[in-house]
């Protein structure tokens, strides 16, 4: 296994501040910075973000970057590129940016100023979301020119969960995560979404396709795989959820009986029924390091990257943590570059 470390050289591409090529001392703030989205289209072109509206361009793997500006002054959190031409990017206070020429220019397609925005996935050039605070879900069908919110359902809880993922699988079917342990999906473009039983009430952060279902990643070392759900799962999920809502009336029947009042029982709402529904099962990932992104690759396996840590996952299973081979290899080296030392100075 080989972990490389690409070095960041800009080189190339000159923006002005509204993100169209121009003179290159109006660079607007591409030295090294935190950097917080990354995708890549194929081996060779990719894209970088983070501050600033920074975005960095590569062409040739990595090995040299070229610097953008994306026209405003905001937090890059996440890329996603259907092809090598057309691209969107969320910004933190709210604004969605996009390009149709690969990146070299950028505009302003929503900017819903007060809200924090975590991610964006498109399934195409036309069908995409948008998740943040305030469980924010944005929806287009357009590729951007217009967007709706779109509303969770089902969530069970005093705040609305921020969102902080969401993959587009296709112009019908998404999946979300959150806070609280929130798992959601739609399988009809977004006019209904319903909230997944999850055991966890862990933060989740991050989410990537893995098959027909997706892989994420959160706090505390957190993955769960989210898996097309079997009738026998499904039957177990409507046993919990039956058992829960007996425990709860039993508990405001009693509260009800202290206070001296009566009880009335609580209107329940009857979720509609799915064509898909998910399973979600948490994974040992062995560390409790906080993990904040994840990506899949194109052999089906998961890479997630978090507080000195990095995992692969495969099949559903954390494999190895990366981090850990990495540091016995720098060990390796340091002896032998001793022992290679030691042997110079004995020649000497």
């Amino acid at each position: 296994m080989c972990i490389q470390a690409l070095a960041f050289l800009v080189t190339g591409i000159a923006t002005a501040e509204n993100g169209t090529s121009g003179d290159q001392n109006q660079f607007h703030r591409f030295w090294p910075d935190n950097l917080y989205a990354v995708e890549f289209v194929s081996d060779e072109v990719g894209f970088i973000a983070g501050y600033s509206g920074s975005v960095f361009k590569t062409e040739d793997g990595g090995e040299t970057w070229g610097a953008i500006y994306i026209g405003a002054n905001e937090l890059i959190r996440h890329l996603s590129f259907v092809d090598d031409t057309n691209g969107w990017a969320v910004g933190h206070r709210g604004s969605i940016f996009h390009t149709a020429d690969g990146g070299l220019t950028w505009e302003t397609q929503l900017q819903d100023k007060g809200n924090y925005l975590r991610d964006i996935a498109f399934a195409d050039k036309n069908n995409g979301w948008a998740v943040g605070h305030g469980s924010t879900i944005w929806h287009t069908a357009d590729g951007g020119k217009n967007w709706t919110k779109q509303t969770l359902t089902g969530f069970e809880g005093r705040d609305l969960p921020r969102l902080h993922g969401v993959v587009a699988k296709d112009a019908n079917n998404a999946i979300l995560v959150g806070e609280f342990g929130t798992i959601a999906y739609t399988e009809n473009g977004g006019e209904l979404w319903l909230v997944a039983y999850n055991a966890s009430s862990g933060t989740l952060l991050s989410i990537a396709n893995q098959g027909a279902g997706a892989i994420a990643v959160g706090l505390d070392g957190g993955v769960y795989a989210i898996t097309v759900e079997t009738e026998a799962q499904k039957a177990l999920i409507k046993e919990i959820r039956a058992n829960k809502l007996a425990k709860e009336e039993e508990q405001a029947r009693k509260k009800a009986k202290r206070r001296g009042k009566e009880y009335v029982p609580k209107e329940e709402v009857e979720l509609p029924e799915t064509e898909i529904g998910y399973f979600v099962t948490q994974i040992d990932s062995g560390i409790s390091n906080h993990l904040y992104d994840v990506s899949s690759t194109t052999s089906g396996q998961a890479i997630a990257v978090g507080a000195s840590a990095v995992l692969k996952i495969s099949k559903s299973e954390a494999v190895s943590t990366i981090v850990q081979e990495v540091q016995e290899v720098q060990e390796v080296q340091e002896v032998q570059e001793v022992q290679e030392v030691q042997e110079v100075q004995e020649v000497q």
